[in-house]
Parts: C-alpha cells; structure tokens; sequence
C-alpha cells in the first residue's frame, strides 16, 4: 500500500503506523509487514504487507488494534493506494 501524508501530518503518520506495527507483526495470519518512508519525499510511506490470505488481511483491517488507524486515517493520509498481488513462483517453492 502507499500512503501519502498530508503536508502538516508527517509525524502523525509516522505514529499512527508505528503504533499498528507491532500487532500487525503479532497476528498470527501476517506473516511479514514492514513500513518505509521515501528518502526524498518524506511524504510519502509504502507498507509491504504478507498475510497467508485475502480474508486474513480483510480481518486484520476490522480488529481492535486497528480501531484508532482506521477512525483516523482520513485525517492523516490524502492519498491511499493498494495493490493485491499474488507470489506465482515463491522462492521456497519445490523446482
């Protein structure tokens, strides 16, 4: 997902991802999450996320950690976009 933050909203974007980290990475259904924040446009964050299905990821979206993130996200990001995508030849795969 990419998020870009409103001009006045930089550090409310960096708390409010920080503060979903870690009960995002203690959900047993996610199995990678990691935020990153452009180097020349701090504006702008991108989180890569690995849930083991769509509907992990569509239940991680309505648990309580996530409550305070969804109420306020509207008021922090002006622009939110995600891609689903599928791995089609995971590295661990058998040959």
């Amino acid at each position: 997902m990419r998020l870009q933050a409103r001009p006045d909203k930089i550090e409310a974007a960096e708390r409010a991802l920080e503060k979903i980290a870690g009960p995002t990475r203690a959900n047993p259904d996610c199995l990678e999450f990691r935020i990153f924040q452009d180097r020349n446009n701090p504006h702008l964050f991108t989180l890569l996320e690995h849930w083991i299905s769509v509907q992990a990821f569509l239940t991680h979206g309505q648990r309580d950690y996530m409550a305070e993130y969804v109420a306020t996200k509207d008021l922090i990001f002006e622009d939110m976009a995600g891609e689903h995508v599928q791995e089609i030849h995971p590295l661990n795969a058998a040959p």
